[in-house]
């Protein structure tokens, strides 16, 4: 999909063809559902109602399906199960971290699906959204400081 933007002066006619994300629509499991992503590509969607369908970018679609609460509709999900195998045991791993629970280990899995996006994040020093206890303890047990 591209978007072509026509633009003239007195000497020269242009025609310039710029290159448009594919757009993916996204379906919410549960109704009342606000998503905000403040980060290099901020936005934010309204989800009122289970219904709701919104048509979006995919790379924003692709940050709001890591909550398992999302889906993109009309995609087929191979290796659904092996991709939900991989989080319940990374849920596990992280239960056994003192201080967090299923509830925390939950929350931790919605904003990094996979382990590895976690160590990412921490090497990379990104600022987490958890409580300082928390991030303390997965800094300790998974490489920070």
């Amino acid at each position: 999909m591209e978007k072509i933007n026509s633009y003239s002066n007195n000497k020269t006619k242009c025609i310039e063809v710029i290159p448009m994300a594919k757009l993916v629509k996204v379906k919410s499991k549960q109704p009342s559902l606000k998503i905000r992503h403040a980060g290099s590509t901020s936005f934010e969607y309204e989800f009122p109602t289970e219904d709701t369908v919104i048509e979006m970018p995919e790379r924003h679609a692709n940050i709001i399906i890591r909550n398992p609460t999302f889906y993109i509709v009309g995609e087929k999900t191979e290796g659904t199960s092996e991709q939900e195998d991989k989080k319940e045991e990374f849920m596990k791993e992280l239960q056994k971290i003192k201080g967090i629970g299923s509830k925390t280990a939950k929350d931790i899995v919605a904003a990094y699906v996979t382990k590895e996006e976690l160590i990412k994040s921490i090497k990379e020093k990104h600022d987490m959204p958890f409580q300082d206890d928390i991030v303390e303890s997965l800094n300790k047990t998974y490489g920070g400081k």
